[in-house]
Parts: C-alpha cells; structure tokens; sequence
C-alpha cells in the first residue's frame, strides 16, 4: 500500500503505533539507531506505585547504613538484618518485589537508601521505517554478541568447508 506521500509501506508504519507516539526522523539506519537509544538509557530509583521490571533483590552484604531507624526500615520491607562492625548488614538474598508486583512505599523507601535503582528508562523504538519496510521492535533488538558469535561460526565453517573440497 502506498501513503499520502507515494511511500510503499507508509500506512503498515501508522497501523504499527497505537497512543501516545514521539515520531524521530533521521537518516540513520534502524538497526543502528536501536542500539544508539538502548545504550543511552539510564537507570532510576524506584518511587511507590511503579511496576517492578524484573525481580528485585536485596543481596546479602554490608548495606553501608549506620544501626539506628534504617534497621527498621528494612524490617518492615521483609529483609532480615544484623548489626556488625557499626553498619547494618543484610543477612541472605531478599526478594523484595517480583516482576511485574507494584513496588511498595516501604520497599521503594530502603531502594532508595540503599542507592538501588532498578527502573531503566529511555525511548524505545516501537516501528521503524526505511525505503518502504516497516521494522517492528522486536526486527530491531540485537544481541551484537551473539551476532558476532553466529559470524565466527559461519566463518569457520566456510574456511572448513573450502579446505575439504580444496578451494
């Protein structure tokens, strides 16, 4: 199908979005701006009502917190704490919000203190479209390491290949 504007596939991209959409033009490769935006994403600490992207832990360790109300603090959010050397230490690995849960005031409260920042925020690419194909996010994610590997493998088996029938 043809756009407004004589593009192929200019209506497949429109079908693509749904809500609230940031439209990015650039002469950029797709592929190449997927990995610009997915490196430049930060890291934030968690605020009450957000959606735990993955398993949060506490791991098990010197938490650096001086005894005193943090020890509290971290009660309340289900972890288990000792008192050593002046600092608060956290006795075993605390799941303290499953992917997906909302995180809780409490928890959010100890992440914050303990510098754990388990939100990672920045634009991602929903569509992308390049001289009349349409990429979907998922065309776009790349793992460069297992495309590296995938390349050596077939660089391998190329070189195998042309010694045995001795070209």
């Amino acid at each position: 199908a043809l756009g407004k504007s004589g593009k192929q596939g200019a209506f497949a991209l429109g079908d693509a979005l749904a809500g609230p959409n940031v439209l990015l033009l650039t002469d950029m490769n797709p592929f190449s701006l997927s990995i610009l935006l997915e490196r430049s994403k930060i890291r934030m600490t968690a605020k009450a009502g957000d959606s735990a992207p993955d398993d949060i832990v506490i791991t098990a360790g010197n938490t650096g917190l001086p005894p005193g109300p943090a020890i509290s603090e971290l009660h309340d959010a289900g972890i288990r704490t000792r008192i050593e050397s002046g600092s608060v230490y956290v006795l075993q690995d605390t799941i303290v919000a499953k992917r997906g849960e909302q995180i809780q005031p409490r928890v959010a409260s100890v992440l914050s203190k303990l510098g754990i920042k388990p939100l990672e925020v920045g634009l991602n690419i929903i569509a992308a479209y390049d001289n009349g194909l349409v990429l979907k996010e998922e065309d776009l994610r790349i793992n460069l390491e297992d495309v590296q590997k995938e390349l050596e493998s077939a660089f391998g088996q190329a070189f195998t290949l042309s010694l045995n029938v001795t070209y």
